[in-house]
């Protein structure tokens, strides 16, 4: 085999590589140490600024939970001083927050109990006077720090008013002490790292309380220049000296109390991860440089092998691993690489022709847009369909487009692989005349599932939409040709009833013509057919209005209603038939708020044809109930029950057809038209009966949002 020898524009390459990787690598280790140092030193600040805001916030919660509690025992027992001892008593026992409560009457300014368990008739102390003089200026309730002559100890009391109202004169009050052990205990978690502690402090600078070491409350923090900023309401982070330890102190005030918060770390301890960092940081570069350095060593021999073989596999990859193109030998590697690679980029470009030709082959218009709202590529049948050019609409924003593409994009470029993408129709129009386009829409998504853009298709539907409008209109003269017919057979009964009244009344009056003494007897049946051919004359007319009024396009007035209120309306005007039965009618809904948008009027009627209905189907004593209920779905669910004979399941299927009917002299149109009127306010209705048991109608409707008048509800019983 022919040994390879490294070429010169490789040596020159692997000796400017040296160059260039190490010093540039030795730059950016340097800066990643300062960076790194300065990110770190101010994550260490926020994390104890932040620290110290939790502090600040808990305390102001637990102290406003505390005196809220307080206020509410003394408004709750008012006057009553033995039912205050035992819930103050009851308090301080189970609260560990309370040290002790004192409870002081006005009228001596004495101390009249300590809880828990000390009666008492003791002075106030000159501390406690002073508060309590405070007290009855400020009219409420508040938190008093550390005072002096309180031995020097640290303090913190909450006290709070017996008042008859808030403008009241004080007529007594609380004094509770608050254990600063407990709050210790509270904020021990309140910390950061192994070493550092949480304390809170007063306006005198004097310590109350450290979660590590409870000897410190006392101490005084005024020749420290962060006490001097909290005093200022300033938050903020100080970096020195605290008790004999350097430390990073940050502090807070707290919201409407006289003290501060703080939170201390050892800056050793605050700095140990800095320090590990830079250690870590030199010590990679050191690693990196050697094995950098040993790679380079040795791939000065073995750098030609490594590109002999990538030129192999980039020729074997133009031509999809099938078979092998041979590369001839040339002097210089880079140059043999940068033959193959022509090649390879060569048959990839007949792939991207191939994959173009099928894309323009497809019957369909395709649009490609990117996530930032660019066309990325178009078929020459969206041209078509679209009237434009490829030239004029690649690389333009999707605002090029007509509304409807620019609305499927804003809804697709953010969903993912289980969004099942959008189907709808748009009328287009262009010197040409009009089309309807329907056009699908769905994300363009990579091998990771994630969005790289809108894909867009779309087709003319126009002939396809008008055969629908034919086949739809074809169905309608069916079923007006059905319709006449049913209403053929129903006409023709009552013609009949009045051929033989007109053929009665012509031969009575023939016999009247001959005196007779059946003249009255005549007169009278003459009478009868007359009636008989003026009710069926106004059954006649009745049942063609109705047919009528189904068979024209009705137009709604359209409004926002109640349904509580158009229930409510509809059974107090059939309330005289539920009288006459005695029938139970009621209404359950126990929300105000029903509101759906549509004809008013006609949804009385369609209620009107469902409580007929119910009405002729129980029998004398018997029940109609009317609920309604509010789904998820913002639908308004209406049921209307009644207690009647049933309707048989052989027949349950066909009410809603016209002319059909259960009963005998009924025109089998109510239903129909209830089924309309409900269908045309894009509701739905629904039966189930049993027969003995009743029957059930549920009827859904849209809700939408309050009218502007609100109307009231009556129960009609």
């Amino acid at each position: 085999m022919k040994r390879l020898y490294p070429s010169r524009l490789t040596k020159r390459f692997l000796y400017l590589t040296t160059i260039i990787i190490f010093i540039p690598l030795l730059i950016i280790f340097i800066l990643a140490a300062t960076s790194s140092r300065d990110i770190i030193k101010n994550q260490t600040e926020n994390q104890a600024i932040q620290v110290t805001r939790v502090m600040s916030d808990k305390t102001s919660d637990l102290f406003n939970l505390k005196i809220q509690l307080l206020e509410n025992i003394v408004e709750n027992q008012g006057a009553d001083t033995e039912k205050l001892k035992v819930v103050m008593t009851n308090l301080v026992v189970n609260d560990p927050f309370f040290k002790r409560i004192q409870i002081i009457n006005d009228e001596q300014e004495r101390i009249v109990y300590k809880a828990p368990f000390i009666e008492s008739d003791a002075k106030l102390n000159s501390a406690e006077a002073d508060l309590y003089n405070e007290l009855k200026w400020r009219r409420s309730s508040f938190v008093a720090d550390s005072i002096a002559k309180m031995n020097g100890e640290p303090t913190l009391l909450i006290i709070v008013p017996f008042q008859a109202d808030e403008a009241a004169e004080v007529e007594g009050g609380l004094i509770a002490y608050v254990s600063l052990v407990y709050l210790q205990k509270y904020f021990k978690q309140n910390v950061i790292g192994d070493l550092g502690h949480s304390f809170l402090f007063n306006q005198e600078g004097k310590v109350l309380f450290d979660t590590n070491d409870f000897g410190k409350s006392g101490n005084l923090l005024n020749e420290y220049p962060f006490s001097r900023e909290a005093f200022l309401d300033r938050t903020g982070v100080y970096r020195g000296e605290l008790w004999g330890e350097e430390s990073l102190v940050a502090y807070n005030p707290v919201d409407r109390l006289p003290f501060y918060t703080a939170t201390s770390i050892p800056l050793s301890e605050a700095n140990a991860v800095i320090d590990s960092l830079k250690d870590i940081l030199w010590k990679g570069f050191i690693l990196i440089f050697l094995a950098a350095l040993t790679l380079l060593i040795f791939s000065i021999r073995w750098i030609i092998k490594p590109i002999k073989a990538l030129t192999q596999e980039a020729a074997s990859y133009a031509k999809g691993g099938e078979w092998f193109v041979h590369v001839l030998e040339k002097e210089d590697e880079i140059k043999t690489l940068s033959s193959t690679m022509k090649y390879m980029a060569e048959s990839l470009k007949s792939h991207e022709r191939h994959l173009q030709l099928i894309l323009e082959s497809f019957p369909f218009g395709v649009f490609a847009i990117n996530p930032e709202g660019f066309i990325s590529s178009m078929n020459t049948t969206a041209g078509d369909l679209l009237n434009i050019k490829k030239e004029n609409i690649i690389g333009k924003s999707v605002s090029a487009l007509p509304l409807s593409f620019r609305n499927h994009f804003e809804q697709c470029k953010h969903v993912s692989r289980k969004f099942d993408g959008l189907e709808d129709d748009f009328t287009f129009e262009n010197e040409w005349g009009k089309k309807i386009i329907k056009q699908s829409s769905s994300p363009l998504l990579d091998e990771k599932d994630q969005v790289i853009g809108v894909l867009i298709t779309f087709w003319d539907v126009t002939k396809v939409r008008q055969l629908e409008t034919h086949i739809q209109r074809s169905e309608q003269l069916v079923a007006i040709g059905q319709m006449t017919a049913g209403l053929a057979h129903e006409v023709k009964n009552p013609l009949g009833t009045v051929q033989l009244a007109s053929d009665l009344i012509a031969s009575e009056i023939k016999e009247m013509t001959a005196p007779s003494e059946s003249e009255a007897a005549s007169v009278e049946i003459i009478s009868e057919a007359a009636k008989d051919i003026q009710d069926e004359i106004q059954r006649l007319d009745h049942l063609v209005r109705r047919f009528l009024q189904f068979s024209r396009e009705n137009k709604k007035d359209e409004s926002v209603f109640n349904m509580k209120t158009v229930a409510s309306e509809t059974l107090q005007l059939l309330s005289h038939q539920f009288r006459k039965k005695q029938i139970h009618a009621t209404l359950e809904a126990d929300d105000e708020d029903y509101f759906v948008k549509g004809d008013r009027n006609q949804m009385i009627q369609a209620l009107i044809n469902l409580f007929i209905n119910s009405i002729e189907a129980v029998s004398h004593h018997g029940q109609i109930t009317v609920s309604m209920k509010k789904t998820n779905s913002d639908t308004i669910e209406i049921e209307i029950n009644d207690d009647g004979i049933g309707i048989p399941q052989q027949k349950i299927k066909r009410i809603f057809n016209p002319f059909f009917s259960t009963k005998q002299e009924g025109t089998g149109l109510g239903l129909w038209i209830t089924h309309d009127i409900i269908s045309s306010h894009n509701g739905h209705i629904e039966v189930e009966s049993e027969m003995g048991e009743g029957t059930s109608f549920l009827i859904s409707l849209k809700k939408h949002e309050k009218g502007d008048h609100y109307e009231k509800n009556n129960l009609v019983s």
